[in-house]
Order: C-alpha cells, then structure tokens, then sequence
C-alpha cells in the first residue's frame, strides 16, 4: 500500500514518479461522470430542453464566451502586443494549448469537455505585461493578499466573470475548477519554529506576526472562505471531505503539488506549447541564434537540473548526457536556420518532430490504490523529454525575456500599473471635491462601503482584467498631458 502524503491545500496520495501500470483509455473514461465531480457551487435550473450539452461541455463553453478570454488576445504571451503580429499573443498560445490538451484527452480517454475547459481558462487571470505585471501586482497587493496568475484564475471563474444568469462568476463544476488549480496551496502558513526560511524553496519568505509567506503559487483567502451552498465556505466545498485539510504553504517542499489528472493533462499541454512555440518566435525574431546555448550553457545547464534532477533520482551522467545530446541537436538547427534562405520552413520540421514526440511520449499511469479524486495518477514522459522541454523553455528566458528590448517594455508597463494602481486605490471614486470616479461606476457604488483591503483586491482585479492598451490608455489618459482623448 503506497504511503500518503498530505501536501499543499489537501491531503492526497501517492504522489512519486515510478508507477506500476499505465491505464487503458476506458479505465480513465468515466473518471469525472460522478455526481460529486460535475456539482456546482450554487445550484441551477435545469437546462432547455434543447440544450444537449453535458456539464463539462458547458464548462467549456462558459469560459470560451468569457469576457477575460476575449482579453487575451491583448496580452503578452513573450514578445509584446505591439509586435506581436507575426508571433504569439497571449490567446493564440492559450488556442495552441488547447489543441494539445484535447488531442491528449482524447488519445488516453479522459473527459475532452473537461480537458479543453482547463487550457481554454489557464492563462485568464494573467495580467497586462506577462510575468513582469504579475511580480507588479503581487508587490503592490504585498499587505492585502497578494497576487498570483493561477490563483486570479481561480478568482476570474469563481467571481468576476458573469454568466448568462447575471449572477458572479461561471458557477463551474467541481472538476472544472480543479482542472485550473495548479499549486492549491494558501499563502500563509506558520513559520518554522527557529525562524528559518527553508533554502529549498526560495518562494517561501518570513513574512511580519511570524508568518511564513509564499512569494508565488499560492490561492486567495479571500476567496477560499467566501461561502457557497450548505453554509461551506469554496474551499470546504472544493475538498468535500476528499481532498483535504488544508495546509499551509511550506508543505509545498515535501512533495509536488497534488494535481488532478485533468490539472496535469491541461499543464503539461501548456508546457509543450510554451516550449515549442516561444522557441520557435525567439529563433525567428532572432532572439536565440547559432552559438546561443554555448553563450549561457552554464546558467542554462543549473536551471534545467533545479528543474528535472527529481526524475533522475541522482543519476547525473544521464542527466548530463541527456542535456548535451539536445544541446547538439538544437545548435545543428540553429545553424541551418541561419543560413536557410527561409528560416521557418528550415526551423518547423524539426520543431514538428519534437512537438509529436512531446505529445505521443505521454502515459498516464495509475496508482496503486486509484481513488475519485484522481490526484494519484501521474502523466509521464521519458526523462529525456523533460530535459528537451526545461532546456527549451529556459533557453527562452535566459535570451529573449531577459533581453533588453523585451525588459523595456515591460518594465514599462510595470511602471503603469503601479501608477495606475496607487493613483486609484488612494480615492477610486472622488475626482475633485464635487463629484466623479475613476473606475466604471459599478465598480465605484460597491467600493464606498469596502475597507482598505477589499479596495485594493478591486483595484486589483480591474487592471489584471485589462489589455495592453487599455492598460496603456488608461495611463496617459491619467498622467499624461498629451494622452489623447478620454474615449477610446
């Protein structure tokens, strides 16, 4: 019998990586049709009797005709929006997300519906400027809660979006909602005793009152204790008894964090793409040319062991000798593309071949003792692979995202943000002493009654909820004398 192990928000399985069997596709069909996953947090009519959609169908479709969906469009995926014309956007790499997502749904028999719900919403709580927004808005929300992608994710699905009903929020299924949950962890927790911050995981910090605090990967309070049926608060609701007590974050170093099967297919969709498809850009903006690896193989080589030396269980020679047979084939590429009179028609076909191989390489594999919460099952891949997709995706960072030209623009709109932010949140309603607001006048009437916290988490949510050039509009209109006019 596998030991188990309680980590992050709840208590869940075996979580290693050597599994015993991989699963069949009609073993795995069935795995979110029971009543426990598809209930919602607020109870429904029934739908028309024309609508022959199931509920994670309708899952699917609520976020596809999300307003933050629609807003991705506007949003940095790597190179800016402004730029962006012949690369990816935030909404094109969340369409490519999906693609795989549902191919390997479909492939091992789990739920589509559910699986394509999940890529569709796991970049919507990302805000304006990509990651650089993201460490803005968690510094400026440091006293009210924090910000985190994933979990204003969770706060998009679970409150700012509005369904057909008018009511807050896309009222998902549970299995939904667990299938965009990547780090279900709160943000504080107690510290250790002697007062250290464990080296392992430098996103943990000493927060003020003796608290341990995460940095990132962590969920709303606010959120979770917000009540839904039966007098539950959502996040009673989300474990039900299955999959919890919840825990506090530096439980995190023990153990990856326990995702559903649907959460992993969904994340590991999402690195794919992200490593494929941002390869690709940086190569044909010529952010990463021939000799790039040599000029940062060391810095390069640290990040992908930090990252995969878990599945190499101490076998650095493999590791190493996994690391350099890439290394090889990616600078081969490299110098092919230079030199081809058509640089991406020299670059995809290879790309192809290691996109296939990334997607056809997955097997789900049980465990031992399989429950409903499906946390316990793993999807695997050679370790090989995992080297390709870390290498890949930190050759990016440590070349294109690091670039001067790329850090300009979004510290730029870095600067915005908190400008935009401290201006609203210090009187978001009062534009002189007669009358007026800043923010649309919905927002303004609810937030006259708000404390100094609640104000902010709105503020909050108004400008990770915009674009790029709404964001950027918003500014000049605000602080600069020749911003243009106040309508769009």
């Amino acid at each position: 019998m596998p030991h188990r192990l309680r980590v992050g928000l709840y208590t869940v399985g075996s979580l290693g990586f050597a599994m015993p069997a991989v699963t069949s596709a009609p073993e795995l069909s069935s795995l979110y049709a029971s009543s426990w996953w598809l209930e919602r947090p607020i109870d429904e009519d029934p739908p028309s009797e024309g609508d022959v959609r199931g509920p994670l169908q309708r899952d699917r479709d609520r976020v596809l005709h999300a307003r933050a969906f629609r807003c991705l469009a506007g949003k940095t995926q790597v190179i800016g929006t402004p730029w962006a014309y012949n690369f990816r956007n935030r909404l094109t790499h969340t369409l490519e997300v999906n693609q795989v997502g549902r191919s390997l749904a479909r492939k091992h028999g789990v739920d589509e519906d559910l699986v394509e719900a999940a890529c569709l919403a796991h970049d919507i709580g990302h805000p304006p400027f990509g990651h650089a927004g993201e460490r803005q808005l968690n510094s400026l929300m440091e006293q009210f809660g924090g910000f985190d992608a994933n979990a204003q994710t969770l706060r998009a699905l679970r409150k700012l979006e509005i369904k057909g009903s008018g009511r807050p929020g896309l009222n998902l299924t549970r299995a939904a909602f667990w299938a965009v949950i990547k780090y279900p962890y709160r943000r504080d927790g107690e510290a250790p005793q002697d007062g250290s911050v464990p080296p392992e995981d430098p996103s943990l910090k000493m927060g003020t009152g003796g608290t341990l605090v995460a940095r990132s990967r962590y969920l709303y309070d606010v959120d979770l204790e917000d009540t839904v049926r039966d007098g539950k608060t959502f996040g009673d609701w989300l474990g039900d008894g299955k999959l919890e007590p919840r825990l506090p974050p530096q439980s995190r170093l023990f153990a990856p964090p326990p995702q559903t099967l649907g959460c992993q297919l969904m994340q590991w969709a999402d690195d794919v793409a992200y490593a494929i498809h941002d390869f690709e850009d940086a190569v044909l903006a010529r952010f990463i040319t021939k000799g790039a690896i040599r000029r940062v193989h060391d810095p390069l080589l640290a990040a992908v062991r930090r990252e995969v030396v878990p599945y190499f269980d101490g076998d650095d020679e493999a590791l190493y000798g996994a690391f350099g047979g890439w290394e090889r084939e990616i600078e081969s590429l490299l110098e092919r593309v230079q030199e081809a009179i058509d640089p991406e028609a020299a670059l995809r076909p290879t790309t192809r071949t290691w996109f296939g191989k990334l997607v056809d390489a997955v097997r789900i594999v049980a465990p031992d003792e399989p429950d409903d919460t499906t946390v316990g099952y793993s999807v695997d891949v050679s370790r090989s692979l995992r080297v390709l997709v870390s290498l890949l995706a930190h050759l990016g960072f440590e070349l294109m995202i690091r670039d001067e030209r790329i850090v300009r623009y979004l510290r730029k709109g870095a600067v915005m943000l908190e400008r935009c932010f401290n201006e609203i949140a210090a009187d978001p309603k009062v534009v002189d002493e007669r009358v007026g607001q800043l923010v649309p006048r919905h927002l303004a009437v609810r937030m006259e009654t708000m404390d100094e916290r609640q104000r902010a988490r709105t503020v909050c949510d108004f400008l990770a909820s915009m674009s790029e050039a709404g964001l950027t509009h918003l500014h000049a209109t605000l602080f600069e004398t020749s911003g243009g006019s106040p309508f769009y």
